[in-house]
């Protein structure tokens, strides 16, 4: 298969120059040309906007319980320091408690620190800093990315599946304790690009996101690209990647 890893992210949204200008004044996206498709960069990774004409995108918020990829984690070498940068370019924050960083355990044995940002056009994007080694400073306190979030309903089967893809187990899963309910998690890393894979395991049967603002992973490796198709994957009942 080569080595693979995640080029890029399509999301399909309403407003595809509002969601291009929000991106590039606030998250430090830039333009790249790519024939026929409307594509920014930042760090290593890329987003893909498509055009959501028939205003088809699902509209789940980021604390809603549904099936398939769930948010685009940036990363930062200084979580309180891009905290500072978003508060003062006004944006739309779900924080912790004390109104610093939120914080999932057990990840990499020692947790990470996050924080989201509420796009308003459909997508969330979470902001995310390791704890178990130290991230070289970035000229911008948010670059590349972290991982890219995905909820599932058979974490042994998703992980398994990945894996076929050329991805790699980073831990095994754990289990940590959130707001009453048990979650499982586990990333998977192909490159220095990682999926976050993970399940509520005290919840019934969820919905399935029948048309995802996430819409597809872009893999790429060995010179070339690979679009995911659209295609039911029995396991999580939800839009996932295949080559």
């Amino acid at each position: 298969m080569g080595d693979r890893y995640i080029w890029g992210v399509q999301l399909l949204v309403e407003d595809v120059p509002g969601a291009k200008r929000w991106l590039c004044e606030n998250l430090f996206f830039v333009e790249e040309d790519h024939k026929g498709m409307i594509c920014l960069r930042n760090g290593n990774f890329r987003l893909v906007l498509r055009e959501d004409k028939e205003h088809l995108a699902d509209k789940y918020g980021p604390d809603d319980m549904c099936l398939g990829f769930r948010h685009i984690a940036l990363e930062t070498h200084d979580i309180e320091a891009a905290i500072a940068y978003c508060e003062s370019r006004g944006l739309n924050l779900q924080l912790g408690e004390n109104g610093g960083p939120r914080y999932s355990g057990k990840v990499y044995g020692t947790g990470m620190n996050y924080f989201n940002i509420i796009s308003g056009y459909g997508f969330t994007i979470e902001v995310s800093q390791k704890l178990h080694k130290k991230i070289p400073p970035n000229r911008t306190p948010i670059c590349g990315l972290e991982h890219v979030g995905l909820q599932v309903s058979d974490l042994s089967a998703a992980i398994q599946f990945y894996e076929n893809l050329g991805f790699t187990a980073c831990f095994d899963p754990v289990v940590n304790h959130v707001d009453g309910h048990t979650i499982l998690c586990c990333m998977v890393a192909a490159g220095e690009t990682v999926i976050e894979i993970y399940k509520f395991h005290d919840l019934p049967e969820l919905s399935v996101q029948r048309h995802p603002v996430i819409e597809r992973l872009i893999l790429g490796g060995n010179d070339y690209l690979s679009g995911t198709a659209l295609e039911r994957v029995k396991f999580m009942e939800e839009k996932a990647c295949t080559i």
